[in-house]
C-alpha cells in the first residue's frame, strides 16, 4: 500500500511547532510577528539535488541561537566549514583567530551592536575578497526601505529551506569564481 505523504515529503502525522514567537514594532512601519518553526527531519525529493559545497569556509553571524544552529547544520551537511558567531564582536574575534581564507559571510541584517551591513564593511578590512550574503526575517523591500540593503547585494529571506540556502550560497560563491588556468 503506498504511503500517504504531503507535498514536502513529511508524513501527514508529523507536526510543526511554533517556537520563539515575538512581535516586532518598527516606527512608522507597523508591526511584524515573527516566529521560528520546529520542523521534522526532511529529505530532498528525488531528482532535486542541493548545490553542494566544496569545503569553503563560511562565517555565520546570527543573534538568534536557534537559527544559528539550524543554519550551521544545514551548511555542514552541504559540505561547508562553518564558523559560528551570535554577535558582531564575537564574529570579528573568530575571523581574526581563523587561520586561512573565509569565503563567505552569511549575516543577519538586524542585530544588537551594529547591523550586518556595518559588520560586513568592517570585516572587508581584514578579508577584502570575502563575499557576503545577507539574511533577515524582514522582506527585502522592508530592508531596502531602511537603506540597509542596496540594490545588487545578495539577500535570502528567513525562514529558508536547506535547498534554498544551498542554491543561494552557491550562487554568491560563484560570482567572480573562475577556474585557475
Amino acid at each position: 500500500m503506498p504511503e500517504n505523504k504531503t507535498e514536502n515529503n513529511r508524513q501527514p502525522h508529523q507536526k510543526m511547532n511554533l517556537i520563539s514567537p515575538e512581535l516586532l514594532k518598527a516606527p512608522r512601519s507597523g508591526s511584524i510577528c515573527r516566529g521560528f518553526w520546529r520542523m521534522p527531519a526532511f529529505r530532498i525529493k528525488k531528482g532535486r539535488s542541493a548545490a553542494k559545497g566544496r569545503g569553503e569556509t563560511i562565517l555565520v553571524l546570527e543573534d538568534e541561537t536557534v537559527v544559528l544552529n539550524i543554519t550551521r547544520v544545514m551548511l555542514e551537511r552541504l559540505g561547508y566549514n562553518v564558523i559560528m558567531a551570535n554577535s558582531p564582536s564575537e564574529a570579528m574575534e573568530s575571523a581574526k583567530a581563523h587561520e586561512g581564507k573565509i569565503d563567505l559571510l552569511l549575516t543577519d541584517i538586524v542585530m544588537p551592536e551594529m547591523n550586518g551591513r556595518e559588520f560586513a564593511d568592517q570585516l572587508k578590512g581584514l578579508f577584502p575578497d570575502i563575499k557576503v550574503l545577507y539574511m533577515s526575517g524582514y522582506t527585502a523591500n522592508v530592508i531596502a526601505h531602511h537603506t540597509v540593503l542596496d540594490e545588487g547585494l545578495h539577500f535570502i529571506e528567513k525562514p529558508f529551506s536547506s535547498h534554498r540556502l544551498a542554491v543561494k550560497v552557491r550562487e554568491v560563491l560563484a560570482i567572480y569564481d573562475f577556474p585557475a588556468g
